[in-house]
């Protein structure tokens, strides 16, 4: 069989990975470009020096659906997820209680982005490449970036960002541009700190209730991490769409002072302390199409808010589509 034309795929996060896996098996030359350093989009693990590395955005993997039950263990298998068994509570104005089911939850290891990395093993990705919005040439979409550097002209585009950059990117008036348009996604301000000594707390992770904070894990709880006592700490989604465009030191310092406020022991000042604002941190809700296909178009759209507002949804919206657009071509 002749090999299909490439397909240009924008986004690497762990939705495009996973999609440009399944086309790859199935031989179609894949052109991948995301604007990050690395993969991983929300699934990254950031860096301060050796010693200070965080999960600051997804936390933790759970699986409902037997596919991505499946993955999971391949991943465990490979070496870059484990189970983390750490202590999970709910925390309500310094009073700790128990969460209300068991749930079994993962990480990677050593970080989350260890996940996104092995979805991208044999794939070439242009980092550091913002495209700009796609452009028609003829039965061909031509992309640039937003410097105005040629990529190439693809028959086929995947695009695999947050509902907003995706809107952005595809041509006015199309369905996909419209469902993209209808996606609603909330924001989320990560503080991310460190202290010489552990902080006494009784438990790894915490959902809190009546605070400006949602979340809060002891990072460095979970398996295989630098020892030390680090923390994250995530702003509820009402709260950081009310701070969006607040300073990065004063949002820590509010979340810091969040934390206090929540927790029933003193917390003394860090040895680190900064934040990260996540835009585009979950959708809210997700749509429940799986992904968006216009095969006419030749334009197709994936990620968590296509399928789910999980890890596990941005998997599952990146394998529906691979179906959909290799079942076009043939492949």
């Amino acid at each position: 069989m002749p090999t299909p034309p490439p397909i240009a795929i924008v986004g690497a996060g762990l939705a495009g990975l996973t999609c440009a896996r399944a086309l790859h098996a199935r031989g179609v030359p894949l052109h991948i470009f995301d604007k990050g350093r690395g993969p991983g989009g929300r699934m990254s693990t950031r860096r301060h020096g050796e010693a200070l590395r965080f999960d600051h955005g997804a936390q933790y993997v759970t699986a409902r659906s037997e596919a991505f039950r499946a993955q999971l263990q391949r991943w465990v298998a490979a070496g870059v997820a484990a189970p983390w068994r750490g202590r999970v509570r709910v925390l309500e104005r310094g009073e700790v209680s128990d969460t209300r089911r068991a749930t079994e939850r993962y990480v990677g290891v050593p970080g989350m982005s260890a996940l996104v990395s092995h979805q991208a093993r044999g794939l070439e990705v242009a980092f550091g490449t913002r495209v700009a919005p796609l452009e028609r040439d003829g039965a061909r979409w031509r992309l640039r970036t937003t410097g105005g550097e040629e990529l190439g002209e693809f028959e086929r585009v995947v695009i695999a960002v947050p509902a907003p950059q995706a809107a952005a990117l595809l041509p006015e008036g199309s369905a996909l541009r419209r469902a993209a348009e209808e996606a609603v996604m909330n924001p989320c301000w990560a503080a991310l700190a460190a202290w010489d000594a552990p902080l006494g707390l009784p438990f790894d992770g915490a959902f809190v209730h009546r605070s400006p904070l949602a979340w809060i894990a002891r990072d460095s709880d979970k398996p295989e991490r630098p020892e030390g006592s680090r923390w994250v700490l995530h702003a509820s989604h009402a709260w950081s769409r009310d701070h969006l465009e607040r300073e990065r030191d004063e949002v820590a310092a509010l979340l810091l002072q969040a934390l206090r406020d929540a927790t029933p022991r003193p917390i003394p000042e860090p040895t680190f302390l900064t934040a990260h604002r996540w835009r585009y941190a979950i959708p809210a809700p997700a749509l429940e199409a799986r992904s968006f296909h216009d095969a006419a178009l030749g334009l197709g759209v994936c990620g968590d808010w296509c399928a789910a507002p999980r890890v596990e949804g941005a998997f599952l919206s990146g394998a529906h589509l691979a179906e959909r657009v290799a079942a076009h071509l043939g492949v």
